[in-house]
């Protein structure tokens, strides 16, 4: 069973998620209602809760309260729609009788043949990659009962029965083939001395906790379509470069447009993280949890063009997980975590993908209905001043679409300063200049 000081920590930073998948066409509302409650059953962490006595008791228990969060709401705009839903997730999850960690809600407008289906998840329990897996599992489910296909639904139900949730150890051994991490004492040596450019945030006090909890909290999204600044920043390279890489250079251009002055006090360099996954698709397959990692980068924002930029990032993801550096960095959190204390995040911004790929490539989406587009949204509500240094720095939640419509979401800011809200202010302009 998990034990991961990861998720003891997540437990107490009250994190939930909201992502929307928008699709055109129609929902059989009490099938998938009923897709929904089974797929959710048969996943054993699913049906527990945390018990959190310290960073070092952390565990999962039964509960007798229900683990079912299922709404279907008529709107006229799906984007305001998703944002309260989203800025109200936790009280969503939690009522008295309810302690769900995954929920469901369909969005729908009068006379449209587009609808919106829309997940909450506690960040205790799964991170972006496993959700997006778990609303593919409802869906093919659904998609099963659908056509009266039994044995489809058999095996999609084993499937999510067969999630398990191991702890930081177990879980190296199992994605590793029991051979673990070949280089780990290396891997420390070069993670303790790779440059970090350290960016300060303001010092979070009880006062702004309080001042921050009081406040309602909307998140900035903006949507762009990015697919001529891709084919150009492409071209530019030698280097097959990814999506991901290419808005990432993108972003980091703009943190530097909007300030200038503060990549670490007139220095060239700035320090950014970027989250990968440890498992492979295939792994994801066998588990429900936060197997997440955050890479850092450190590059030269000002001089380098975007393309160098993309290059430069890509090939230090691409480096760190060949080393298995990103593995060595998983077990180092977990050891730093067993010792919760007040941090100085030396990251100037972080950046995480959260595009469920085999849905938006139209692999798997409800029977006679066609994906458009995704969006994620994040709301954190820290239960002190010490787990709240750990969510200081914002961040920019990244999903694409296949025909490179990106859509982009900055995470809430603790403190008064919004230091990313300018930056996708700004992302038009870097775009059209981006070489």
């Amino acid at each position: 069973m998990s034990e991961l000081k990861f998720e003891a920590l997540l437990n107490r930073i009250d994190m939930v998620f909201t992502q929307g998948y928008l699709f055109n066409g129609e929902i059989n509302v009490d099938q998938l209602k009923q897709s929904y409650n089974r797929t959710i059953n048969s996943v054993e962490k699913l049906t527990k809760r945390p018990n959190y006595l310290s960073q070092n008791q952390f565990s999962w228990e039964s509960t007798l309260k229900s683990q079912q969060f299922f709404q279907t709401i008529n709107t006229d705009c799906f984007t305001t729609a998703l944002t309260n839903i989203s800025k109200n997730g936790y009280s969503l999850l939690r009522t008295e009788d309810q302690y769900a960690a995954f929920g469901l809600i369909i969005l729908q407008k009068n006379n449209c043949q587009e609808f919106m289906l829309i997940t909450l998840t506690d960040h205790c329990y799964l991170d972006a990659q496993s959700a997006n897996y778990l609303f593919k599992l409802i869906i093919q489910l659904y998609n099963a009962y659908l056509s009266n296909d039994s044995k489809q639904a058999k095996t999609v139900l084993n499937t999510a029965q067969l999630l398990t949730y191991p702890n930081a150890i177990n879980f190296i051994q199992q994605v590793t083939n029991n051979q673990g991490i070949n280089n780990h004492p290396d891997n420390v040596s070069e993670i303790q001395k790779y440059p970090m450019i350290h960016d300060p945030a303001p010092e979070i006090n009880e006062e702004k906790l309080a001042s921050y909890r009081a406040k309602t909290k909307l998140a900035k999204t903006v949507s762009y379509d990015v697919s001529n600044v891709i084919s150009r920043i492409r071209a530019n390279s030698e280097l097959p470069l990814t999506k991901n890489s290419i808005i990432s250079a993108l972003l980091a251009k703009c943190f530097h447009k909007v300030h200038p002055d503060t990549a670490n006090n007139n220095q060239e360099k700035v320090t950014f993280a970027i989250a990968v996954s440890l498992p492979t698709e295939q792994q994801r397959q066998l588990l429900s949890g936060n197997y997440m990692v955050s890479i850092s980068v450190t590059a030269n924002v000002i001089t380098n063009t975007v393309s160098r930029l993309a290059e430069l990032i890509q090939k230090r993801v691409q480096n760190v997980k060949q080393t298995q550096q990103d593995f060595s960095r998983f077990i180092l959190r977990e050891e730093f975590l067993s010792r919760l204390n007040t941090i100085e995040d030396p990251h100037a911004f972080y950046l995480t993908n959260w595009t469920a790929h085999e849905i938006s490539l139209g692999k798997v989406t409800p029977q006679g209905c066609t994906f458009k587009q995704q969006s994620g949204l994040l709301t954190v509500n820290p239960s002190d001043e010490v787990v709240a240094s750990y969510v200081n720095k914002q961040g920019i939640i990244i999903c694409i679409t296949p025909d490179d419509k990106v859509t982009l979401s900055i995470t809430p800011s603790i403190t008064e300063e919004k230091p990313l809200d300018a930056m996708l202010d700004v992302l038009p302009l870097v775009i059209e200049q981006a070489q």
